[in-house]
């Protein structure tokens, strides 16, 4: 990624559901490798700020960008792939374990990424979430959420994308368990992270703390 490029670039946004608005002229700026933080109540456009970002919604008004990719429907495969998006309620997706490590590289544009997909190389991201035990052949969908949320964050280390968009990734982990999650999101300097978290400890380790007001603003 460009350093001159900001990472994720947010103006004058706008958002509105079901009539109602979610967010109003929310402007926000990330440098290539910052981390940071989205905090308020509930139903103020964190998660939904997230899913923009994604393409999965489009705004009232204003413009986003990743990586300098304009998120819109030309650009939205490619603003994709610059992104790691782990969402709260995580699903496996797949059968076993291994399948759902491997699920990226049922994507023909990932296919060039299957090196890293040794069964040495799932192992390694299963043990760096806390999923040392966990049997490549298991059920994944037997897996506890938090247990599925961790899977997840193993995929997403094995993709290595440069942007990473999270929502709530301790919010049903143990103490021990959290740690290394943290660890594993916030560890690499040149990674850009914009997580959404309730977690005083977790929001205490980024740069900068954006709190969603009650009208929808930022602060």
């Amino acid at each position: 990624m460009n350093s001159s490029v900001p990472a994720l670039m947010i103006r004058e946004l706008s958002i509105f559901f079901e009539g109602r608005p979610l967010l109003s002229d929310f402007s926000l700026e990330l440098r290539a490798g910052e981390k940071v933080a989205l905090a308020g109540r509930s139903g103020a456009g964190k998660t939904t700020l997230l899913r923009a970002l994604m393409g999965f919604c489009v705004p009232a008004a204003g413009s986003l960008s990743v990586a300098g990719l304009a998120v819109d429907a030309a650009n939205v495969a490619a603003v994709r792939q610059c992104i790691n998006w782990l969402p709260q309620q995580a699903e496996p997706g797949a059968d076993t374990v291994r399948e759902a490590l491997c699920l990226p590289l049922e994507f023909k544009r990932n296919q060039a990424l299957a090196a890293r997909f040794t069964d040495v190389k799932l192992h390694e991201v299963l043990q760096a979430v806390g999923l040392a035990a966990l049997d490549l052949a298991a059920d994944a969908r037997r897996l506890s959420g938090g247990e599925q949320q961790r899977l997840a964050l193993a995929r997403a280390l094995l993709l290595d994308r440069p942007v990473w968009l999270v929502d709530e990734p301790t919010s049903s982990l143990d103490a021990e368990t959290k740690t290394a999650v943290m660890d594993c999101i916030l560890a690499s300097p040149e990674r850009t992270v914009l997580a959404i978290s309730h977690d005083a400890e977790f929001l205490a380790r980024f740069n900068r703390v954006v709190r969603v007001g009650e009208d929808g603003q930022h602060g």
